[in-house]
Order: C-alpha cells, then sequence, then structure tokens
C-alpha cells in the first residue's frame, strides 16, 4: 500500500514538474517574439493551434492500428488517447525515450510489452517518413523533379520503406523471442506489406499536417508560404531528425528551432524565419499544455 503511494505521489509530482517546465517554454518563447517588431495575429495563431490538435487525434488512431497489429492487447480509443496525452510529458526528459516508459507505467503488467513495442514500431514509421519528406525537399529545391528517373526513384524509395519496417519488426521479434524464451510467444506482429504501406502513408500525412500547421502560423505574422507548403514540410522533418539526434536536449528543445530557422532564410530571411521557428515551438507546446490539461480535467468520465 505505501509503496503504492509512494509510486503514484512521484508520478504525480513528476508530471506537475514537467507540465510547468513546458509552460516556461512557452512563456519564454513568448518573451522571445514580444522583443522583436513584428505583431502576431493571435486569432490565427490560436487556430494554428487548435489544428495542431487534429493531428494528436489522428496520431493516436495510428498507435492504435499498430498495437492491434500485435494481437496481444485491445485498448479503446479514449484510454489510448489519455496514455498517448500523458506520454507527452516524457518527451521533456531527456533521453528520447522516456515518452515509452511513460506509456508502458500507465497500462497494466500483462500491457506493457505490447505497449512498449508499439511505441518502437510508432517510432520507426514516424522517423523513416520524416526522412522521406526531407529526402522530397532535397530532391525539390536540387530540381531532380524534372527528371523522370528521379520521380521513380522517389516512388520506388516511399515503396520500399514499409518492407523495410515490415522485416525489421520480424527480426526484431524473433531477437526478443531467443533473448526472452516463451514470455511473448503470445505477441505476433502482424503487420503485412499492404497494412505497412498504409501507416507509412498514414505518418506521411502527418508530417504534411505539421506543414499545414506551420503555413497557418507563418499566416499569424503576414508570411505566406502557402506555395511553399512542400519546402517547409521537409525543412521542418529534417530540423526534427536534427532535434531527434542530440539525444541529450529534451525534446530536441533548441536544436529543432536552429535548424529549422537556418533553412527558412533561404526564403522568407533571417529575422522572420527565427520568429517563425520560436512561434511554431510555441504552438505546439500550447497545444499540449491545452490537450495535457484538458485530458487530466477530464480523465475519469
Amino acid at each position: 500500500m505505501k509503496n503504492s503511494f509512494l509510486k503514484t505521489a512521484s508520478g504525480y509530482l513528476l508530471g506537475i514538474v514537467l507540465f510547468l517546465f513546458i509552460i516556461s517554454r512557452a512563456k519564454d518563447g513568448l518573451s522571445e517574439v514580444a522583443k522583436s517588431d513584428i505583431s502576431v495575429d493571435w486569432i490565427i495563431f490560436f487556430a494554428g493551434v487548435v489544428f495542431f490538435l487534429s493531428v494528436y487525434f489522428l496520431d493516436v488512431k495510428i498507435w492504435k492500428a499498430i498495437l492491434n497489429s500485435l494481437k496481444i492487447v485491445h485498448l479503446n480509443y479514449f484510454s489510448l488517447f489519455k496514455i498517448w496525452v500523458f506520454s507527452i510529458l516524457g518527451k521533456y526528459i531527456p533521453g528520447k525515450v522516456w515518452y515509452i516508459g511513460a506509456r508502458a507505467c500507465m497500462v497494466s503488467k500483462d500491457a506493457r510489452e505490447a505497449v512498449s513495442l508499439s511505441s518502437f514500431i510508432e517510432a520507426e514509421y514516424l522517423s523513416l517518413s520524416s526522412l522521406m519528406w526531407g529526402l522530397l525537399y532535397i530532391f525539390e529545391i536540387k530540381g531532380y523533379f524534372s527528371n523522370y528517373i528521379s520521380v521513380l526513384l522517389f516512388l520506388a524509395l516511399f515503396l520500399a520503406m514499409p518492407y523495410v519496417i515490415s522485416v525489421s519488426n520480424i527480426a526484431f521479434k524473433s531477437v526478443i523471442d531467443r533473448l526472452t524464451g516463451d514470455r511473448y510467444k503470445n505477441m505476433q506482429i502482424d503487420i503485412k506489406y499492404y497494412k505497412s504501406l498504409l501507416l507509412f502513408s498514414a505518418f506521411f500525412v502527418i508530417w504534411f499536417l505539421n506543414g499545414v500547421f506551420i503555413v497557418i502560423i507563418g499566416k499569424s505574422i503576414g508570411i505566406n508560404l502557402e506555395r511553399d507548403l512542400i519546402t517547409v514540410t521537409g525543412m521542418f522533418t529534417l530540423s526534427f531528425i536534427a532535434g531527434f539526434l542530440v539525444f541529450i536536449v529534451p525534446s530536441g528543445l533548441g536544436v529543432r528551432e536552429s535548424v529549422f530557422a537556418y533553412f527558412l532564410t533561404s526564403i522568407i530571411g533571417a529575422p522572420l524565419a527565427i520568429i517563425l521557428s520560436l512561434l511554431v515551438r510555441v504552438g505546439m507546446v500550447m497545444a499540449e499544455i491545452l490537450i495535457i490539461s484538458i485530458t487530466f480535467l477530464f480523465r475519469k468520465k
């Protein structure tokens, strides 16, 4: 009983500390924006934040499909949504994998392995789909798409990625079985190529929605990026990869903004690029604060 109380209390304490941390990040970002001479249309900005919330709902839907493919545990959408939302706090702990640990801690013991494995698989799709957007950006700025061979090469790589993920998952499951014996024999990764392609395409669309969000935030400071949507999305995914590689920085703070601002400079100039990259981070953090707060208030309903 005492151990259970301490575990619950420590979990709430850590959650509160991390929640206050992301609030401070949003406050710092807004302070930096306030120091500039650029005015922000806050109605458009908050419309972008609300739009970004839709990405979360789609994220959870895709994660549910991955979890169901393991054929060992089935949780309803709303249970998974609460788990996914509160695991956001884990992103702000250096190390990049704590959000997976947060998810595992919020389910029953018999579901932890499936939740952890599905989260790793989700990370595979998220990372490789971001690489494809980065490649799309590079092909576009280099003018490779004027050559039909380059187009076919890109399509071939896009179609190959889901197969690579499927094969790697089977190999990973084989390693787990050898290391643990029969402990996870009932866990099957049932993601055939067609389903893997759908999942990969869904994550590709998620990155596109991130790009739309950035265009809306840009609109809030008078920047029209509609024609540069693909370019901006590719730039953002490359900054995501950079932030992910610097694993000691919580949620890529600072790294992603710097890399994204560097890329944006080529199309909107340095001053606007810096402000936009800050506003994008602030918008995302505010969306996280909003969804965590709402979910916490209605967690028992």
